[in-house]
């Protein structure tokens, strides 16, 4: 299923001398126990609440909003302003300079495009556009644009015949006039999302999605890490939709770290009930459930990117 991609994507002293220092040697550290007891005592049902609100909303956190704007900066650039290079669709612009109808960039980019591209070596031929640089522009009437880093976007065919979708964010992304409400916002994720519609023509949607990275986020949960992070439809065999695979980790308030493990081993085995809960960790200490709804990542049809 999923997997494949996966593999296409941390004073030595010598004997006889002797030291002297008027310091003494400090004692062992111990974690204070206010760390978890100083706080408001932890409230796990709020933050499922909060980790719902956020996979309701994270396959809108994809790269096309930032695609979009390219076509609008470039469409007020001129032939000296910025310095561009272009071949074969793919381009390289730099400069620090004003265009004729009023567009300022700062910065260089890089933009390109692949048709039927075996981009990570499995087969799946993949249509893709790709931006990456260092750049800030503002527009003629005064909207701020800043990218600074790289976005993938594609679509393909897998090898056994059904689409495949793929969108990469890396770095820091701010448009003020964007739609786009994260992007308007200005974000710093790493966020990687594939989905695959593995049986498109079904009367029900049969779908994966995986998520990877991490991703800022505002309320109770401040913060989200996700390693291949991974759910299927039930109807292709996976025996709990409900429990995803892959790590999931989320930063509270305080700063405090919770890591989440679900109850569906590697090998699809389920080692729990099918509920939607799994155990949080803090520090390695059991906390309790959280309860999460993942529906929001499998419930679509054409394209996962909303």
């Amino acid at each position: 299923m999923l997997f494949w991609i996966l593999a296409c994507q941390s004073l030595e002293v010598t004997e006889g001398e002797s030291v002297e220092s008027s310091t003494t040697t400090p004692s062992e550290y111990t974690v204070s126990e206010d760390v978890t007891t100083s706080y408001a005592d932890w409230n796990l049902e709020a933050m499922s609440d909060a980790l719902n609100q956020i996979f309701a909303k994270l396959r809108t956190r994809h790269s096309s909003a930032v695609l979009e704007g390219y076509s609008m900066v470039m469409s007020h650039a001129d032939s000296y302003c910025p310095q561009a290079y272009t071949i074969n669709g793919n381009s390289f612009w730099y400069g620090s300079c004003t265009s004729t109808s009023g567009m300022s960039y700062d910065g260089y980019l890089f933009y390109n495009t692949y048709e039927e591209y075996n981009w990570f070596g499995d087969g799946t031929l993949w249509d893709a556009e790709i931006l990456s640089g260092a750049t800030q522009m503002i527009g003629p009437d005064g909207r701020m644009i800043h990218w600074g880093g790289s976005v993938n976007l594609a679509e393909g065919t897998s090898v056994d015949g059904y689409p495949v979708f793929y969108s990469n964010i890396v770095g820091s992304f701010l448009d003020d006039g964007s739609e786009t409400s994260w992007l308007n916002e200005g974000r710093s994720d790493n966020l990687m999302m594939y989905g695959a519609a593995l049986v498109p023509n079904a009367i029900l949607p049969v779908n994966a999605f995986m998520v990877s990275g991490s991703m800022q986020w505002s309320g109770l949960i401040t913060a989200v890490e996700m390693g291949e992070f991974v759910t299927y439809s039930s109807a292709i065999g996976y025996p709990c939709w409900q429990e995803p695979l892959g790590a999931l980790a989320i930063r509270d308030t305080h700063g405090r770290w919770l890591d989440i493990h679900f109850d569906v081993s590697s090998d699809w085995v389920l080692e729990g009930e099918c509920d939607g809960c799994g155990m949080a960790f803090f520090q390695g200490e059991e906390i309790g459930e959280i309860c999460i709804d993942v529906e929001p990542l499998l419930n679509w049809r054409g394209s996962p990117w909303e």
